[in-house]
């Protein structure tokens, strides 16, 4: 709430869809999360915390029991497909593209990741030995995947946009179901391994969705300040840099709110 505040009085320009005119059409984006490129994700996520009663009941009551994992996953996946295909015809690459494109925050839309990672956590360890044994395919895989989603986004006929580039499709959907089953795999040794290094990604992974969060402010700011020294690079250093300033100004801006938010909350309960 208060970043898609920040973000519709600060930067308006930044706006998905038609930009507000009254307080109504002002407070639609509150419930949209077209305040900013990102904020369709905090839709996403509401949606799944109102959907939590569900994945309780599918994990405990349905899941458990093997002779059902199969016939749920099987099943959702095809209605995922019938989504996919009817998203993409009329939709994505149809004539529906301005009127619904919310649907792709739509929870039919994501919801089998649900589904799968709630098999995957009930099934960890088999799940876990098959990911572990094809290991070494994860990073030429996603690499092959992410080079030939940035091909077909750099072919793109006419003026690149975030519309033109969402996670549901073939090459997006791939590559996110890899970076997942890589997160799955190598998070999973390190908790087995005990790994030294777990401290620091469990205090990033504190910070990392409220910087996911700030990201574009912090963004929009750091053009503010310096876009034409910015302006003045290569186009790929220009990239590396912007990218690595707003990660690292991001996770600061996080931390710092957050000193801040607990420095209030202990004065007020003084």
């Amino acid at each position: 709430m208060l970043w898609t505040t920040a973000y519709l009085w600060l930067f308006p320009a930044v706006q998905q869809g038609k930009p507000y005119t009254d307080t109504a059409t002002f407070l639609l984006k509150y419930v949209t999360g077209d305040a900013a490129p990102h904020l369709w994700y905090t839709i996403m996520m509401l949606q799944i915390q109102l959907l939590m009663p569900f994945f309780v009941w599918l994990g405990y009551k349905v899941l458990t029991k093997k002779k059902t994992v199969w016939p749920v996953l099987i099943v959702a996946t095809a209605l995922y497909v019938a989504w996919y295909v009817f998203y993409d015809r009329q939709v994505f690459e149809g004539p529906h593209h301005e009127s619904w494109y919310l649907l792709d925050r739509f929870v039919f839309s994501f919801v089998i990741y649900g589904i799968y990672g709630e098999a995957a956590l009930i099934y960890h360890e088999t799940v876990y030995r098959f990911l572990y044994k094809i290991r070494y395919a994860f990073l030429p895989v996603g690499l092959a995947l992410g080079l030939l989603s940035a091909n077909h986004l750099l072919h793109y006929a006419g003026d690149l946009s975030f519309a033109h580039a969402p996670y549901l499709n073939t090459l997006q959907s791939l590559y996110s179901l890899v970076l997942i089953f890589a997160v799955f795999m190598f998070g999973s040794t390190m908790i087995k391994n005990n790994a030294p290094q777990l401290g620091t990604f469990k205090w990033l992974s504190t910070y990392a969705y409220r910087t996911y969060l700030a990201n574009v402010f912090v963004f929009q700011v750091l053009l503010l300040c310096f876009k034409d020294l910015l302006l003045q690079l290569p186009m790929g250093i220009m990239i590396i840099v912007a990218y690595l300033a707003t990660a690292s100004c991001g996770f600061l801006t996080s931390y710092v709110l957050h000193v801040l938010w607990v420095t209030i909350k202990g004065q007020i309960k003084k």
